[in-house]
């Protein structure tokens, strides 16, 4: 008897304090809860690639530092040779070794972030279950996202080492300057592009986790799309998501929507809907 008392006025209690929040109120709570688990993982990440694009840099520089310099009367001629020849690809770092390197480092980091925020959303809906990070679904997605993050990390660093070399040897540039071009793209992959790219992976594998918890659990009968509004909030189709409601394992759809992450036509399953996207899920419970 005093024991259901007790759960009847717990019971209560919890209900008039959940009446006092709005909606907004707990999407805010559940975004920010949602930021403080995926934070961590997206710091150390970004560090790990800060360190792996300077080590890319040492490689690319020591390669072009094994072919003589030209003098400058033949400068034109002769880097217009290196090109027909295809020394360009020898000063460039070897792509499927770093391929392999960065999927690596990511794991991790991937991995990690998947299995807290999972087990943190099966936490939250009170199941009494473990998240299953052995789950067909959980490795697929895992092998699936790592290669493909490597993969376009590497081939963007890649293209854009060509474009800038090419454009320096079509100028006649001495080695030193051709230096300073390499120096320009990973100053930028140092300063802008480890974060977010650190940041568009965790919030994927995040979210992924998050879904996949709630087909675990068994008691949700749907996914809903949170954006958080603020000055940072995107203008390229988060807006138009927020509130979107869709099953578990169905894609949000793109009306309204210009995503720039590879996704074909109604294939948006989760957030990141971009770079750097901080978007997130929210649970619609079976009644």
């Amino acid at each position: 008897m005093l024991l259901k008392q007790i759960k009847d006025n717990t019971d209560t209690l919890v209900d008039e304090i959940m009446n006092r929040f709005t909606k907004e109120d707990l999407n805010t709570i559940t975004w920010r809860n949602f930021i403080r688990r995926t934070r961590p993982y997206e710091v150390k990440f970004t560090k790990v690639l800060k360190g792996l694009f300077k080590q890319q840099e040492k490689e690319v520089l020591s390669n072009m530092r094994k072919y003589p310099h030209p003098n400058r009367e033949a400068q034109i001629d002769t880097y217009m040779e290196v090109l027909k020849q295809n020394w360009l690809s020898d000063w460039l770092f070897a792509e499927m070794m770093w391929r392999r390197r960065f999927s690596n480092a990511g794991k991790p980091f991937i991995g990690g972030v998947l299995e807290d925020v999972g087990q943190a959303e099966l936490t939250n809906l009170v199941v009494g279950i473990d998240f299953d990070i052995d789950s067909p679904a959980v490795i697929s997605f895992q092998k699936k996202f790592i290669e493909k993050y490597s993969k376009v990390v590497n081939e963007t660093t890649l293209d854009s080492l060509r474009k800038t070399l090419q454009a320096g040897v079509t100028a006649g540039e001495s080695i030193p300057e051709l230096s300073k071009r390499v120096g320009k793209v990973f100053d930028f992959a140092d300063k802008q592009r480890s974060l977010q790219i650190a940041r568009s992976e965790t919030i994927r594998a995040a979210n992924f986790g998050a879904e996949e918890a709630y087909i675990q659990s068994g008691v949700v009968k749907a996914k809903e799309w949170l954006t958080s509004f603020d000055e940072r909030t995107c203008k390229i189709g988060c807006k138009e998501l927020h509130g979107r409601k869709t099953g578990l394992g169905k894609s949000f759809g793109k009306q309204g929507v210009s995503a720039d992450l590879g996704y074909t036509d109604g294939e948006i399953p989760h957030p990141p809907l971009h770079v750097s996207c901080r978007c997130t899920l929210v649970a619609v419970l079976i009644e």
